[in-house]
């Protein structure tokens, strides 16, 4: 019988975490360098800038939990409130993204005649609509999966260490170590 493994998923889902985070911020990156290839030296799209600080941000902390998960710093009273605000600020930024791609539409990336970076520029802005509502949905997950592991393997208790937080073990394994080995 296949069986669920909390630090499998908590595993998992931290590291996809990271993966978003950081395509995200690398095309937003992309996307500002176009844009001002485009427009000139002055002009960049905030959102793009929001979602890149977003993901520079929530980069950094998912890597530092994942080195540093078991130092009472990251308890998951900490974790839920730290990835609430990369919730909100997650979902501003990912709104007023989409909000530039559908205001201006093809008109804030025009095609421009023999270079054909007004069509990278629209085909990164979509990716980055994208990634930004992609991160969004994977942190409301990582919400789900601490007050799962929390709940269900902690009592509850929300002050311990998230990478500290305790496994029950299955109990046919107990068994097996107060069972006699087998001759």
């Amino acid at each position: 019988m296949l069986t669920c493994r909390p630090g499998f998923i908590k595993s998992v889902t931290n590291g996809m975490l990271l993966i978003l985070a950081y395509v995200n911020f690398i095309l937003n990156v992309i996307l500002i360098h176009r844009s001002k290839q485009l427009y000139g030296l002055s002009h960049y799209p905030a959102a793009g800038v929001a979602q890149m600080v977003l993901g520079i941000c929530q980069m950094l902390w998912m890597l530092a939990y994942l080195c540093w998960g078991k130092r009472k710093f990251f308890s998951t009273t900490n974790m839920m409130a730290v990835n609430g605000i990369w919730t909100a600020y997650g979902l501003g930024s990912a709104i007023a993204l989409t909000y530039l791609g559908h205001k201006h539409g093809n008109g804030y990336c025009p095609p421009t005649p023999g270079s054909g970076a007004g069509g990278d520029c629209a085909g990164i802005l979509r990716g980055s609509e994208g990634m930004a509502w992609s991160l969004f949905g994977w942190d409301l997950v990582w919400f789900g999966v601490i007050a799962w592991v929390v709940g269900k393997y902690n009592n509850g208790n929300y002050k311990t260490p998230l990478g500290l937080v305790p496994i029950k073990r299955r109990a046919y394994d107990e068994e097996k170590e107060d069972a006699p080995p087998a001759h």
